[in-house]
């Protein structure tokens, strides 16, 4: 069964706020997609991406810009044409290291007023989760519970590509290295069994 936050953990940011629920993913801010196909570009993957895509999800690859917001139908294409290269979770995880590169300076410039004080820690992104979130998805859900000291638990839900291989990775890569910045050294794997048609559960912890 996947887990489940427990009723008396210590809820650190949620989103939707309660006790509105979540909604299923209706959109992904494109940022999460071009950084992406850069990199297909660079290690000459690109091509068999596309040939793995309908006609119409292909025009809409070769049309992206910036800022946009991309719909989950095409989401769960890109994600299923992802998986089709058979990347090794190692590449993956390259990969995705990568994009977080671009999704971090995203944030930074995003939470300027917090990431430039002293004492910052993973906990201060973590405590603006909900509102990080909400600048690339719009819909599902998101709770973040405080299991120790420098233990995070993540819950995801509400999203139709949470079976996918390469959003797994890449969602742990870009917590992985957003946060890490902010510690020593932070491990990011998910919850053995909490990967679900529509929810993953992802543990944090770092020194």
């Amino acid at each position: 069964m996947s887990p489940t936050p427990s009723s008396d953990a210590e809820v650190v940011s949620v989103y939707p706020p309660l006790p509105e629920r979540p909604r299923p993913v209706r959109a992904v801010r494109s940022t999460l997609v071009t950084t992406g196909l850069g990199i297909l570009r660079e290690r000459g993957l690109f091509d068999r991406y596309t040939a793995a895509l309908l006609p119409h999800h292909r025009e809409a690859v070769l049309a992206l810009v910036a800022g946009s917001w991309l719909p989950t139908e095409f989401m769960i294409a890109h994600y299923a044409a992802w998986d089709s290269l058979a990347l090794s979770p190692e590449q993956i995880r390259a990969i995705g290291t990568n994009v977080a590169s671009g999704v971090r300076d995203n944030m930074f410039r995003a939470l300027k007023h917090l990431t430039t004080g002293a004492g910052v820690t993973p906990w201060t992104l973590l405590g603006q989760h909900a509102r990080l979130w909400a600048r690339a998805f719009d819909g599902g859900g998101v709770r973040v519970d405080r299991s120790g000291p420098k233990d995070a638990t993540l819950f995801f839900t509400e999203l139709p590509f949470s079976r996918s291989p390469y959003f797994q990775g890449s969602l742990l890569a870009i917590h992985q290295r957003v946060l890490g910045t902010f510690s020593t050294k932070l491990y990011a794997q998910l919850v053995r069994g909490s990967v679900r048609d529509s929810s993953l559960a992802m543990r944090l912890a770092w020194v």
